[in-house]
């Protein structure tokens, strides 16, 4: 996924930062999975709902755009970028 005005140069200290708020439980994660059976999970951990969100493998969840509840997103690199202040 692609976003505007981001380029990966622009990390800071190539700092690994990590989604904020709550992450669900292992317990939760595998109800989802259980519930959602067209849901895939990719090579990489992440579920992808046949909508297009997803639950990135440390259990925080995206909308179908891509970001989280704050405004972040995963670049094309992998790394989360966490919504601007």
């Amino acid at each position: 996924m692609t976003h505007q005005g981001y380029d990966h140069e622009e990390r800071k200290d190539n700092y690994h930062y990590k989604p904020m708020g709550k992450a669900i439980t292992d317990e939760e994660y595998q109800k989802i999975k259980a519930d959602n059976p067209n849901g895939v999970e990719d090579e990489d951990g992440f579920f992808i709902f046949p909508d297009g969100s997803f639950i990135d493998p440390d259990g925080y969840q995206f909308d179908k755009d891509g970001y989280d509840e704050f405004g972040g997103y995963y670049d094309d690199y992998g790394y989360y970028v966490p919504a601007e202040d």
